[in-house]
Protein backbone atom coordinates (compact mmCIF):
# COMPACT_ATOMS: atom_id res chain seq x y z
CA UNK A 1 0.00 0.00 0.00
CA UNK A 2 1.49 3.70 -0.82
CA UNK A 3 0.09 6.97 -1.33
CA UNK A 4 1.37 9.88 -3.72
CA UNK A 5 0.91 13.44 -4.73
CA UNK A 6 -0.38 14.20 -8.16
CA UNK A 7 -1.33 17.21 -10.77
CA UNK A 8 -4.09 17.77 -12.73
CA UNK A 9 -3.12 19.08 -15.83
CA UNK A 10 -5.59 21.81 -17.57
CA UNK A 11 -7.15 20.67 -20.39
CA UNK A 12 -6.18 21.10 -24.25
CA UNK A 13 -6.86 24.32 -25.90
CA UNK A 14 -9.27 24.99 -27.01
CA UNK A 15 -11.26 23.95 -24.15
CA UNK A 16 -11.36 26.82 -21.87
CA UNK A 17 -10.45 27.00 -18.12
CA UNK A 18 -13.27 27.31 -15.71
CA UNK A 19 -13.25 30.71 -14.37
CA UNK A 20 -11.47 29.96 -11.24
CA UNK A 21 -9.28 28.39 -12.69
CA UNK A 22 -8.30 31.04 -15.32
CA UNK A 23 -8.11 32.97 -12.27
CA UNK A 24 -5.63 31.00 -10.26
CA UNK A 25 -3.08 31.14 -13.82
CA UNK A 26 -3.54 34.45 -13.66
CA UNK A 27 -2.44 35.15 -10.32
CA UNK A 28 0.40 32.47 -10.53
CA UNK A 29 1.41 34.62 -13.86
CA UNK A 30 1.75 37.81 -11.55
CA UNK A 31 3.59 35.81 -8.75
CA UNK A 32 6.60 34.34 -11.31
CA UNK A 33 6.55 38.07 -13.59
CA UNK A 34 7.52 39.60 -9.87
CA UNK A 35 10.03 36.86 -8.33
CA UNK A 36 13.79 37.55 -8.87
CA UNK A 37 13.84 34.68 -11.42
CA UNK A 38 11.84 37.15 -14.06
CA UNK A 39 11.44 40.86 -12.40
CA UNK A 40 14.73 42.56 -13.25
CA UNK A 41 13.82 41.66 -17.26
CA UNK A 42 11.64 43.30 -19.61
CA UNK A 43 11.71 40.36 -22.79
CA UNK A 44 11.27 37.02 -20.66
CA UNK A 45 7.98 38.67 -18.79
CA UNK A 46 6.96 39.81 -21.58
CA UNK A 47 6.99 37.05 -23.92
CA UNK A 48 5.11 34.80 -21.13
CA UNK A 49 2.43 36.88 -20.12
CA UNK A 50 1.51 37.34 -24.30
CA UNK A 51 1.87 33.24 -24.89
CA UNK A 52 -0.31 32.97 -21.71
CA UNK A 53 -2.70 35.47 -21.78
CA UNK A 54 -3.19 34.14 -25.40
CA UNK A 55 -3.77 30.38 -24.69
CA UNK A 56 -6.21 31.83 -21.71
CA UNK A 57 -8.23 33.52 -24.36
CA UNK A 58 -8.70 30.24 -26.84
CA UNK A 59 -6.60 31.71 -29.41
CA UNK A 60 -3.10 29.61 -28.68
CA UNK A 61 -3.58 28.01 -32.68
CA UNK A 62 -2.25 32.09 -33.22
CA UNK A 63 1.21 31.30 -30.97
CA UNK A 64 3.24 30.81 -34.16
CA UNK A 65 7.02 32.52 -33.90
CA UNK A 66 6.03 35.20 -36.74
CA UNK A 67 2.76 36.11 -34.86
CA UNK A 68 4.90 36.49 -31.50
CA UNK A 69 8.36 38.53 -33.14
CA UNK A 70 5.27 40.64 -34.44
CA UNK A 71 3.13 41.45 -31.52
CA UNK A 72 5.95 40.91 -28.34
CA UNK A 73 9.01 42.40 -30.03
CA UNK A 74 7.65 44.99 -32.48
CA UNK A 75 9.25 43.43 -35.52
CA UNK A 76 7.19 43.79 -39.16
CA UNK A 77 5.07 41.27 -40.45
CA UNK A 78 7.71 40.26 -43.30
CA UNK A 79 10.46 40.00 -40.92
CA UNK A 80 12.92 36.89 -41.73
CA UNK A 81 12.64 34.45 -38.90
CA UNK A 82 15.37 32.00 -40.41
CA UNK A 83 18.15 35.21 -39.32
CA UNK A 84 16.07 36.81 -36.35
CA UNK A 85 15.75 34.15 -34.08
CA UNK A 86 14.45 36.33 -31.05
CA UNK A 87 11.08 34.54 -30.23
CA UNK A 88 13.35 30.91 -30.48
CA UNK A 89 16.24 32.05 -28.03
CA UNK A 90 13.70 34.13 -25.84
CA UNK A 91 11.78 30.68 -25.35
CA UNK A 92 14.31 28.73 -24.44
CA UNK A 93 15.19 31.28 -22.37
CA UNK A 94 11.89 31.41 -20.19
CA UNK A 95 11.51 27.63 -20.37
CA UNK A 96 14.47 27.67 -17.90
CA UNK A 97 13.89 30.48 -15.96
CA UNK A 98 10.74 28.91 -15.32
CA UNK A 99 12.46 25.75 -14.06
CA UNK A 100 14.60 27.66 -11.76
CA UNK A 101 11.62 29.55 -10.50
CA UNK A 102 10.06 25.46 -10.08
CA UNK A 103 13.06 24.27 -8.53
CA UNK A 104 12.59 26.16 -5.40
CA UNK A 105 10.81 24.12 -2.91
CA UNK A 106 8.63 27.02 -1.72
CA UNK A 107 6.60 27.06 -4.80
CA UNK A 108 5.85 23.27 -5.09
CA UNK A 109 2.38 24.13 -4.10
CA UNK A 110 1.92 26.70 -7.09
CA UNK A 111 -0.07 25.92 -9.97
CA UNK A 112 2.77 25.03 -12.59
CA UNK A 113 3.40 27.06 -15.66
CA UNK A 114 5.20 25.33 -18.61
CA UNK A 115 6.12 26.05 -22.02
CA UNK A 116 6.51 22.31 -23.83
CA UNK A 117 10.08 21.97 -25.71
CA UNK A 118 8.92 23.09 -29.70
CA UNK A 119 6.03 24.62 -28.79
CA UNK A 120 4.71 28.36 -27.57
CA UNK A 121 1.56 27.59 -26.22
CA UNK A 122 2.16 26.57 -22.50
CA UNK A 123 0.30 24.31 -20.05
CA UNK A 124 -0.73 24.50 -16.61
CA UNK A 125 -1.11 22.08 -13.84
CA UNK A 126 -2.42 22.22 -10.19
CA UNK A 127 -0.84 20.40 -7.60
CA UNK A 128 -3.20 17.69 -6.05
CA UNK A 129 -4.45 17.04 -2.35
CA UNK A 130 -2.69 13.64 -1.54
CA UNK A 131 -4.78 10.53 -2.51
CA UNK A 132 -6.08 8.13 -0.38
CA UNK A 133 -3.99 4.42 -0.22
CA UNK A 134 -3.94 2.62 -3.53
CA UNK A 135 -2.76 -0.71 -4.47
CA UNK A 136 0.21 -2.59 -5.57
CA UNK A 137 1.12 -0.52 -9.59
CA UNK A 138 -0.01 -4.00 -11.40
CA UNK A 139 -3.51 -3.44 -11.06
CA UNK A 140 -2.54 0.22 -12.51
CA UNK A 141 -2.69 -1.38 -16.19
CA UNK A 142 -6.35 -2.32 -16.41
CA UNK A 143 -7.39 1.39 -15.48
CA UNK A 144 -5.15 2.91 -17.62
CA UNK A 145 -6.86 1.09 -20.88
CA UNK A 146 -10.54 1.97 -19.10
CA UNK A 147 -9.25 5.41 -18.83
CA UNK A 148 -7.92 5.83 -22.25
CA UNK A 149 -11.24 5.51 -23.58
CA UNK A 150 -13.14 8.10 -21.69
CA UNK A 151 -13.25 11.71 -22.78
CA UNK A 152 -10.17 14.10 -22.62
CA UNK A 153 -12.09 15.74 -18.96
CA UNK A 154 -12.81 12.45 -17.22
CA UNK A 155 -9.21 10.99 -18.24
CA UNK A 156 -7.68 13.93 -16.12
CA UNK A 157 -10.23 12.79 -13.20
CA UNK A 158 -9.39 8.94 -13.86
CA UNK A 159 -8.80 6.71 -10.59
CA UNK A 160 -6.02 6.92 -8.35
CA UNK A 161 -4.32 4.03 -9.76
CA UNK A 162 -3.69 5.98 -12.89
CA UNK A 163 -2.83 9.27 -11.42
CA UNK A 164 -0.22 7.17 -9.71
CA UNK A 165 1.36 5.82 -13.05
CA UNK A 166 1.39 9.13 -14.23
CA UNK A 167 2.89 10.85 -11.62
CA UNK A 168 6.05 8.78 -11.46
CA UNK A 169 7.72 10.45 -14.15
CA UNK A 170 6.58 13.71 -12.54
CA UNK A 171 8.06 12.46 -9.08
CA UNK A 172 11.32 11.61 -10.89
CA UNK A 173 11.61 15.19 -12.58
CA UNK A 174 10.76 16.44 -9.35
CA UNK A 175 13.74 14.79 -7.34
CA UNK A 176 15.93 16.15 -10.17
CA UNK A 177 15.55 19.66 -9.32
CA UNK A 178 15.64 19.58 -5.94
CA UNK A 179 18.56 17.36 -5.20
CA UNK A 180 20.34 18.39 -8.81
CA UNK A 181 21.71 16.95 -11.83
CA UNK A 182 23.50 13.55 -9.98
CA UNK A 183 20.92 12.74 -7.53
CA UNK A 184 22.91 14.59 -4.83
CA UNK A 185 21.64 17.05 -2.78
CA UNK A 186 22.70 20.23 -3.39
CA UNK A 187 24.98 22.65 -1.61
CA UNK A 188 24.69 25.99 -0.72
CA UNK A 189 27.80 26.93 -2.73
CA UNK A 190 25.42 24.99 -5.95
CA UNK A 191 22.52 27.22 -4.96
CA UNK A 192 24.43 30.31 -4.93
CA UNK A 193 25.79 29.67 -8.36
CA UNK A 194 22.93 28.11 -9.89
CA UNK A 195 21.10 31.50 -11.03
CA UNK A 196 24.67 32.09 -13.34
CA UNK A 197 24.19 28.36 -15.02
CA UNK A 198 20.16 28.84 -15.76
CA UNK A 199 21.60 30.00 -19.07
CA UNK A 200 23.08 27.64 -21.63
CA UNK A 201 25.59 29.99 -23.39
CA UNK A 202 29.26 29.85 -22.03
CA UNK A 203 29.39 32.28 -18.48
CA UNK A 204 31.69 35.17 -19.53
CA UNK A 205 34.69 35.64 -16.99
CA UNK A 206 36.22 39.16 -17.16
CA UNK A 207 39.26 38.95 -16.03
CA UNK A 208 40.75 42.07 -14.52
CA UNK A 209 44.00 42.91 -15.47
CA UNK A 210 47.34 43.84 -13.93
CA UNK A 211 47.07 47.51 -14.91
CA UNK A 212 43.12 49.37 -15.30
CA UNK A 213 40.30 49.95 -13.21
CA UNK A 214 40.85 52.11 -10.66
CA UNK A 215 44.08 52.44 -10.33
CA UNK A 216 45.48 52.65 -13.29
CA UNK A 217 49.66 52.71 -13.79
CA UNK A 218 49.84 53.33 -17.26
CA UNK A 219 52.65 51.45 -19.65
CA UNK A 220 53.47 52.71 -23.02
CA UNK A 221 53.87 49.38 -24.02
CA UNK A 222 50.91 47.45 -22.09
CA UNK A 223 48.33 49.81 -22.77
CA UNK A 224 48.85 50.13 -26.56
CA UNK A 225 47.57 46.21 -26.62
CA UNK A 226 45.45 44.84 -23.98
CA UNK A 227 45.97 41.29 -24.76
CA UNK A 228 49.82 42.05 -23.36
CA UNK A 229 48.65 43.55 -20.11
CA UNK A 230 49.65 40.91 -17.53
CA UNK A 231 47.06 39.60 -14.72
CA UNK A 232 47.79 39.75 -10.95
CA UNK A 233 48.83 35.77 -9.50
CA UNK A 234 46.17 36.46 -6.81
CA UNK A 235 43.79 37.32 -9.62
CA UNK A 236 44.85 34.14 -12.20
CA UNK A 237 44.53 31.33 -8.78
CA UNK A 238 40.78 32.79 -8.23
CA UNK A 239 40.33 31.85 -12.05
CA UNK A 240 41.55 28.74 -11.76
CA UNK A 241 39.48 27.88 -8.68
CA UNK A 242 36.24 29.35 -10.67
CA UNK A 243 37.05 27.37 -13.77
CA UNK A 244 37.37 24.31 -11.85
CA UNK A 245 34.09 24.85 -9.89
CA UNK A 246 32.15 25.97 -13.20
CA UNK A 247 33.85 22.52 -14.99
CA UNK A 248 32.36 20.66 -11.93
CA UNK A 249 29.21 21.80 -12.98
CA UNK A 250 29.41 20.87 -16.86
CA UNK A 251 29.15 24.52 -17.84
CA UNK A 252 30.91 25.70 -20.34
CA UNK A 253 32.86 29.76 -20.19
CA UNK A 254 34.89 32.28 -21.70
CA UNK A 255 37.00 34.56 -20.86
CA UNK A 256 37.90 38.31 -22.10
CA UNK A 257 39.61 41.06 -20.48
CA UNK A 258 37.81 44.15 -19.07
CA UNK A 259 39.43 46.08 -22.42
CA UNK A 260 37.54 43.66 -24.78
CA UNK A 261 34.51 43.66 -23.01
CA UNK A 262 31.57 45.21 -24.22
CA UNK A 263 28.12 46.18 -23.22
CA UNK A 264 27.06 43.63 -25.63
CA UNK A 265 28.80 40.91 -24.27
CA UNK A 266 27.43 41.66 -21.10
CA UNK A 267 23.79 41.23 -22.79
CA UNK A 268 24.40 38.03 -24.23
CA UNK A 269 24.59 36.02 -21.25
CA UNK A 270 25.76 35.72 -17.35
CA UNK A 271 29.15 37.19 -16.30
CA UNK A 272 31.43 36.71 -13.59
CA UNK A 273 34.00 39.67 -12.92
CA UNK A 274 37.90 39.23 -11.27
CA UNK A 275 38.80 42.07 -9.56
CA UNK A 276 37.38 45.26 -8.52
CA UNK A 277 39.91 47.94 -8.05
CA UNK A 278 41.58 46.60 -11.81
CA UNK A 279 37.77 45.90 -13.61
CA UNK A 280 36.25 49.17 -15.00
CA UNK A 281 33.18 46.51 -15.73
CA UNK A 282 32.67 45.40 -11.94
CA UNK A 283 33.76 49.12 -10.66
CA UNK A 284 30.59 50.04 -12.99
CA UNK A 285 28.16 46.88 -11.94
CA UNK A 286 28.73 47.67 -8.34
CA UNK A 287 28.13 51.71 -8.51
CA UNK A 288 24.52 51.66 -7.64
CA UNK A 289 24.38 49.05 -5.07
CA UNK A 290 24.89 48.75 -1.43
CA UNK A 291 28.11 48.19 -1.60
CA UNK A 292 30.72 49.67 -4.00
CA UNK A 293 33.95 51.15 -4.50
CA UNK A 294 34.84 54.54 -3.21
CA UNK A 295 37.74 55.27 -5.39
CA UNK A 296 37.86 59.37 -4.33
CA UNK A 297 39.24 58.37 -0.86
CA UNK A 298 42.63 57.82 0.36
CA UNK A 299 42.71 54.87 0.53
CA UNK A 300 40.44 53.21 -1.72
CA UNK A 301 37.67 51.84 0.15
CA UNK A 302 34.21 50.08 0.23
CA UNK A 303 31.38 52.25 1.05
CA UNK A 304 28.13 51.39 2.32
CA UNK A 305 25.43 53.80 0.43
CA UNK A 306 22.97 53.03 3.04
CA UNK A 307 24.91 54.13 5.75
CA UNK A 308 27.65 56.23 4.34
CA UNK A 309 29.59 56.42 7.93
CA UNK A 310 30.37 52.92 7.97
CA UNK A 311 33.57 51.79 5.01
CA UNK A 312 35.92 49.07 4.68
CA UNK A 313 39.55 49.82 3.51
CA UNK A 314 42.28 47.84 3.65
CA UNK A 315 45.75 48.03 5.67
CA UNK A 316 47.74 51.04 3.93
CA UNK A 317 50.48 49.41 1.94
CA UNK A 318 48.64 46.19 1.35
CA UNK A 319 49.47 45.78 -1.70
CA UNK A 320 52.38 45.02 -1.20
CA UNK A 321 51.51 42.00 0.25
CA UNK A 322 52.91 42.96 4.15
CA UNK A 323 50.32 42.06 7.47
CA UNK A 324 47.47 43.49 8.06
CA UNK A 325 44.06 43.20 6.87
CA UNK A 326 41.89 43.10 3.48
CA UNK A 327 38.25 43.59 2.25
CA UNK A 328 36.39 42.15 -0.92
CA UNK A 329 33.13 42.67 -2.40
CA UNK A 330 30.89 39.53 -3.99
CA UNK A 331 27.84 40.20 -5.32
CA UNK A 332 25.45 38.35 -7.48
CA UNK A 333 22.79 40.39 -9.41
CA UNK A 334 20.01 39.91 -12.06
CA UNK A 335 21.81 43.21 -13.40
CA UNK A 336 18.66 45.56 -14.79
CA UNK A 337 21.02 46.96 -17.14
CA UNK A 338 21.63 43.61 -19.16
CA UNK A 339 18.92 41.38 -18.08
CA UNK A 340 21.64 39.41 -17.13
CA UNK A 341 23.09 37.73 -13.95
CA UNK A 342 26.20 39.03 -12.95
CA UNK A 343 28.72 37.74 -10.04
CA UNK A 344 31.42 40.39 -9.02
CA UNK A 345 34.39 38.73 -6.75
CA UNK A 346 37.15 40.94 -6.52
CA UNK A 347 39.18 42.85 -3.28
CA UNK A 348 40.48 45.67 -2.48
CA UNK A 349 44.04 44.28 -2.64
CA UNK A 350 45.20 40.70 -3.87
CA UNK A 351 44.68 39.21 -1.19
CA UNK A 352 40.63 40.32 -0.92
CA UNK A 353 40.08 39.23 -4.43
CA UNK A 354 42.11 35.72 -3.45
CA UNK A 355 39.62 35.49 -0.11
CA UNK A 356 36.47 36.34 -1.91
CA UNK A 357 37.36 33.73 -4.70
CA UNK A 358 37.74 30.75 -2.17
CA UNK A 359 34.54 32.05 -0.42
CA UNK A 360 32.56 31.32 -3.57
CA UNK A 361 33.91 28.29 -4.50
CA UNK A 362 34.13 26.67 -0.89
CA UNK A 363 30.91 25.43 1.06
CA UNK A 364 32.20 25.68 4.24
CA UNK A 365 32.19 29.56 3.46
CA UNK A 366 29.28 29.65 1.68
CA UNK A 367 27.62 28.00 4.14
CA UNK A 368 27.99 30.68 6.65
CA UNK A 369 26.18 33.46 4.54
CA UNK A 370 22.84 31.35 6.23
CA UNK A 371 23.69 33.51 9.22
CA UNK A 372 22.53 36.64 7.31
CA UNK A 373 19.81 34.97 5.04
CA UNK A 374 16.39 35.30 4.69
CA UNK A 375 14.17 32.46 3.55
CA UNK A 376 14.61 31.48 -0.26
CA UNK A 377 18.25 34.12 -0.48
CA UNK A 378 18.84 31.54 -3.14
CA UNK A 379 16.99 33.32 -5.69
CA UNK A 380 17.47 37.13 -4.26
CA UNK A 381 19.77 39.33 -5.17
CA UNK A 382 22.84 39.41 -2.54
CA UNK A 383 26.33 41.76 -1.86
CA UNK A 384 28.75 40.59 1.20
CA UNK A 385 31.90 42.23 2.09
CA UNK A 386 34.42 39.48 2.76
CA UNK A 387 37.60 40.19 5.44
CA UNK A 388 40.75 38.38 5.26
CA UNK A 389 43.88 38.78 7.66
CA UNK A 390 47.04 38.51 5.54
CA UNK A 391 50.36 38.00 7.48
CA UNK A 392 53.61 38.17 5.65
CA UNK A 393 51.65 38.31 2.53
CA UNK A 394 49.49 34.94 3.11
CA UNK A 395 45.67 35.24 3.37
CA UNK A 396 43.81 33.66 6.37
CA UNK A 397 40.49 32.36 5.70
CA UNK A 398 37.59 34.58 4.13
CA UNK A 399 35.23 36.45 6.63
CA UNK A 400 31.82 37.54 6.53
CA UNK A 401 31.59 40.99 7.81
CA UNK A 402 28.28 41.28 6.39
CA UNK A 403 25.50 40.80 3.65
CA UNK A 404 22.74 41.97 2.10
CA UNK A 405 19.74 40.53 0.11
CA UNK A 406 17.13 42.24 -1.74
Amino acid sequence: MSTTLATRVAPSAPDPLAPADRDEVCRQLERIQSSAVFGTSKRYPAFLRFVVETTLDGNSDCLKERTIGVEVFGRAADYDTNSDHVVRSTAGEVRRRLAQYYADPGHASEVRVELPLGSYIPQFRWPAAELAPVEAVPHVLPALEVAESAPPVQRSRASGKRTLWLALPAAAALLFLLRGPLGLQQTDLDQFWNPVFVSAKPVLICLGSRFGGATQQKDDFLAADPLMRPVTMTDAVTLARLTDYIGGRHATYRILNPDLTTLADLRDSPAILIGVRNNNWAIKSADKLRFSLDVTSRPVAIRDNQNPSRSWSATPGLTGLESGRDYAIVSRVADPGVEQVIVTVGGLGPNGTLAAGEFVTNDAYMKKLEAYAPSGWQHRNLQAVISTEVVRGSSGPPRIETAYFW
